[in-house]
């Protein structure tokens, strides 16, 4: 398996919406009902990341979402395991649906992508 990589353009993209991802967990609980949070939180990380790939717009989606779900899964991993289970100790149901999220999302994201944005010619 070769290693994900993305370019300093793409790292400098995805820093900022992986924060934003976060904000929007962290914030959602002030303004969205209890029963409609995985929803909106779905729907706001597939949107973040549909921009990704927008604005990269990567030749090959499918190859760019195995890295970036490496990557984004990890990262949500190592915040679920820092913040809610060493810290906290409050492990639920709504870490599973984060980390499926960044692990499944990026694909879906790609899947979309490839499927709505007309096809680079290489």
């Amino acid at each position: 398996m070769k290693a994900p990589s993305l370019t300093t353009k793409e790292w400098l993209l995805l820093l900022p919406l992986i924060a934003v991802s976060y904000g929007f967990t962290v914030a959602q609980k002030h303004f969205v009902p209890q029963g409609l949070r995985p929803f909106t939180f779905v729907t706001v990380v597939l949107a973040l990341l549909l921009t990704f790939f927008a604005l990269t717009k990567p030749a090959r989606p499918m190859d760019k979402a195995k890295g970036l779900a490496l990557i984004v899964g990890g990262f949500a991993l190592c915040l679920i395991l820092t913040m809610h289970v060493i810290i906290r100790f409050d492990p639920s149901y709504k870490n599973v649906i984060v980390l499926g999220v960044a692990v499944f999302g990026p694909y879906l994201a790609a899947w979309i992508y490839r499927a709505v944005a007309p096809s680079r010619q290489q």
